[in-house]
């Protein structure tokens, strides 16, 4: 093994611990002059009562879009629409969310 080479099951527990999500905002038109937003429930951890984009945490050994289409049926019922990938935002711990959008009529 190589100077810089990890062993295989190290570099899936390093990857296992990177926390992953993604958000989807719902836009009327490009460029946008609405954007649809859900209220978070007030007993939520995290930013109750706040308004945010569709979204939630990427689960293990899944993709980031196969977990924005997962996010975005069960909080909303939508199915069938277009998700456009737009920006990654990358933390100094290599975190990151992956932002979508969606056009609503």
């Amino acid at each position: 093994m190589g100077k810089h080479s990890r062993p295989k099951k190290q570099q899936v527990h390093d990857e296992a611990r990177l926390k992953r999500w993604n958000v989807i905002f719902f836009l009327d038109q490009t460029p946008p002059t609405k954007v649809l937003l859900l209220k978070r429930s007030s007993n939520k951890d995290f930013a109750p009562d706040k308004y945010t984009g569709i979204g939630g945490k990427v689960d293990p050994y899944e993709t980031i879009e196969q977990s924005a289409y997962r996010e975005l049926g069960e909080e909303t019922g939508i199915k069938d629409i277009l998700l456009t990938h737009f920006a990654d935002v990358i933390f100094d711990n290599d975190d990151s969310i992956s932002c979508y959008t969606a056009l609503f009529d």
